[in-house]
């Protein structure tokens, strides 16, 4: 992915002046009230929300693609199709973004973002997309489609919601219809709203009185009806397993079946231009449908995906595909043989985390890993991506270096000396499927799975090689190294391994648990286990004889744990973040919670800060206001600006310190990649200016950094 950082569209804007901007004015500009998810005791602070992306839209008029991932959405500019351009990824939405509708007159973004109802975002300016307004709905908001001064939203369980969004910062629910079965899917046309609504088929609802909607017709089908699009008298369905259904609409009262084309897979989206639909047909990809004939559609071409198309939006030549894995651009200016005309990668499932300074650490399945900077908490941006192969399971960081676990494979070093740029440069094959490490002393200990513990030096990075193994039947899943001693998790026990000897560790004390541990983490005499429905404490103050000490019981399967102060927190899968007080560990009782987005996998605790791994939704940051926050957030001693802006190919860069500090401005291009570093040394209290060299045309972002804070300002070349 490219560099996902604040950078205004050039075509749009290169005749004007780009504003000022500081991480802490984007984090305020965003900081319009949220939903409070179920909580006690625990606040949110700020995510970093991206995964999976699963549905698109497009700006035809300033080539824009809004593309929603997980829980945020990207822009990218789009002027050549062949090569999106990502330009900001400021849009977080609290929960995952379910559906995307650009409104082109208002140039409003309206999201349909699950647990957190509703969302309006003003994109004007695509450089600082504002959050304007939201209105929760009852469950999970899964489609919108807006329509003058109204979105209409499907509710799931709760059928359709009728919002008025007149007053964008105040938009109010004004109409409710309630649908059969699951209402997953929109679309308007005039006086109607038309819901798929799972086996509820197609629900036809007159919305001419929006505080009144009512539901006049409907017409079942075999199979379960995901998604609409009404064009031209008649309502093309994403049915499923049976593929595209047309239904004539002419008569609302008395819609009719009058044509059905099976597909291979699972049709999840369809949308439509002149005589053909298009449908993300799950694992089958795009299918494209000739519907000329509506009651004979016939198939006339396909392009396979590699992950699992969920929606797909159109132009007069490409097909935007939302495949999970990312979003394909498809040329179908030839429907009977659609190519693929490039891939836009985004995030997988976030599996595990690690922190460590200004920096997460977020090991995703299918991806890799990203580098987030968390140096401001409220708004982490990520700043770097190294690929692995196959799955990423467990992180953990030492000296400059990222290890990630690699599930099919081994042992990959990635050096992050650069968070801009980490680059893999080591690989060490582990000859199980490792789930887990940890790096002590210079040496990582993996959780080889079937494999038990393995255990490599990596003194030398570059040539990390296996010294020694521990072998343990059964699964060895999770691993913590405290001093001299690796505890590891296998089926129902908890293992203290004496890592004394790196060429031969042995087992010391094994503690057996009642179910399947997943998560293990020590500090001094005590190892907490995440123990399935249960946080256990286990006394380890003697190696060879670890004895459970207490327990408190979790609502959620307890996945990973991290230790600090009095308190552990447990990434709790459905049931998101458990905070519970150990300060008496023969007696841990529940003292908070945070419900996370979807399923919390992985958790590693900075200061007052927990960071959660969410599956579907990047990272989560969320505070213990039990112990308070550690001092405030201070305000930025500098400003900068860069002139002129657009520049011919010189520019200036001005900025004024209040203080002697260290100062570096670091020039990045549109990938991330530093292209110069202007100034880098301790300036005194005032103001200064230093000379940007000449630089091709582009758009570039001038960053300047002091002790612990941070202001950046995008700019334009154009020659």
């Amino acid at each position: 992915m490219c560099f996902p950082v604040l950078i205004l569209t050039l075509l749009a804007q290169a005749n004007m002046e780009l504003p000022y901007l500081t991480d802490n004015s984007c984090a305020a500009l965003n900081s319009v009230p949220y939903l409070s998810f179920d909580s006690l005791n625990v606040s949110f602070t700020g995510n970093w929300p991206f995964s999976l992306a699963y549905d698109a839209d497009l700006d035809l008029e300033r080539d824009l693609i809004f593309c929603g991932a997980g829980g945020g959405v990207y822009i990218f500019e789009n002027s050549d199709i062949s090569d999106p351009v990502l330009l900001s990824e400021q849009i977080h939405a609290r929960d995952e973004v379910r559906a995307v509708f650009y409104e082109g007159s208002t140039e409003r973004l309206y999201i349909a973002a699950g647990n957190a109802g509703l969302e309006i975002w003003d994109v004007q300016d695509v450089l600082n997309p504002i959050r304007l307004g939201r209105c929760d709905t009852p469950v999970e908001a899964s489609d919108v489609a807006v329509e003058g001064d109204y979105a209409y939203v499907s509710d799931v369980t709760e059928g359709l919601r009728i919002i008025d969004v007149s007053i964008p910062s105040d938009p109010v629910e004004v109409g409710v219809c309630d649908t059969e079965n699951f209402a997953v899917g929109v679309d308007v046309s005039g006086d109607y709203a038309y819901v798929a609504s799972g086996y509820g088929g197609l629900r036809v609802i007159d919305v001419s009185t929006p505080s009144d909607p009512v539901e006049v017709g409907y017409c079942l089908s075999a199979g379960s009806a995901k998604g609409v699009t009404v064009a031209g008298g008649f309502a093309y369905i994403a049915n499923d397993s049976y593929g595209l259904r047309v239904i004539n609409i002419t008569t609302p009262s008395n819609p009719v079946a009058v044509g059905n084309c099976n597909t291979p897979g699972y049709a999840n989206g369809v949308a439509i231009y002149g005589d053909y639909a298009c449908i993300a047909d799950g694992s089958s990809g795009l299918r494209v449908i000739d519907v000329s004939t509506p009651s004979d559609p016939v198939e006339v071409g396909f392009l396979d995906t590699d992950g699992q198309a969920k929606r797909v939006v159109l132009t007069d030549s490409c097909a935007y595909v939302s495949d999970t894995d990312g979003l394909v651009v498809v040329e179908i200016t030839m429907p009977s043989s659609p190519s693929e005309l490039c891939f836009i990668d985004t995030p997988g499932y976030s599996r595990d985390l690690t922190v460590s300074g200004d920096y997460a650490y977020i090991a995703v399945s299918l991806d890799g890993l990203r580098v987030i900077d968390v140096s401001n908490p409220s708004f982490p941006i990520e700043i770097g991506h190294c690929a692995v192969p196959q799955q990423a399971t467990g992180v953990a960081y030492a000296d400059d270096y990222a290890y990630i676990a690699d599930y099919a494979t081994g042992l990959y070093v990635i050096d992050v000396s650069i968070p801009s740029d980490p680059t893999a440069v080591a690989f060490c094959d582990t000859p199980g499927e490792p789930r887990d490490v940890a790096v002590s002393g210079g040496y990582a200990y993996v959780a080889d799975n079937e494999e038990g513990l393995r255990v490599i030096d990596i003194s030398t990075p570059l040539n990390p090689v296996e010294v020694g193994y521990c072998y343990i039947s059964g699964n060895t899943s999770d691993v913590y190294v405290q001093g001299s001693y690796a505890y590891t998790l296998n089926n129902y026990s908890l293992y203290v391994i004496d890592v004394s000897l790196s060429s031969n560790p042995t087992v010391a004390g094994v503690c057996s648990v009642p179910e399947i541990p997943m998560g293990v983490e020590v500090s001094g005499d005590y190892a907490y286990i995440a123990d399935n429905y249960s946080l256990l404490v286990i006394d380890v103050s003697v190696p060879s004889d670890p004895t459970e000490t207490g327990s408190c019981s979790i609502p959620g399967i307890a996945r990973s744990v991290s230790f600090s102060g009095d308190y552990v927190c447990v990434a709790a899968d459905n049931s998101g973040m458990r905070l519970i007080d150990v300060s008496t560990p023969q007696s841990p009782y529940e003292a908070g919670y945070y419900v996370t987005p979807s399923s919390a996998q992985g958790i590693d605790i900075s200061g007052n800060l927990a960071f959660v791994a969410v599956m579907n939704n990047g990272m989560q940051i969320y505070e213990n206001i039990l112990t308070g926050i550690e001092g405030t957030e201070k305000e930025p001693v500098f400003l900068l600006n860069i002139s002129p802006n657009p520049s011919g190919g010189l520019a200036t860069a001005s900025f004024e310190l209040q203080q002697m500090s260290y100062t570096e401005l670091c020039i990045f291009d549109i990938t991330g990649r530093i292209v110069q570093i202007p100034i880098a040394g301790s300036y005194s209290a005032g103001q200064h200016q230093v000379d940007i060299d000449e630089l091709p045309s582009g758009i570039y972002l001038a960053r300047i950094q002091t002790s612990g804070q941070s202001a950046t300002v995008p700019f334009a070349v154009i020659r």
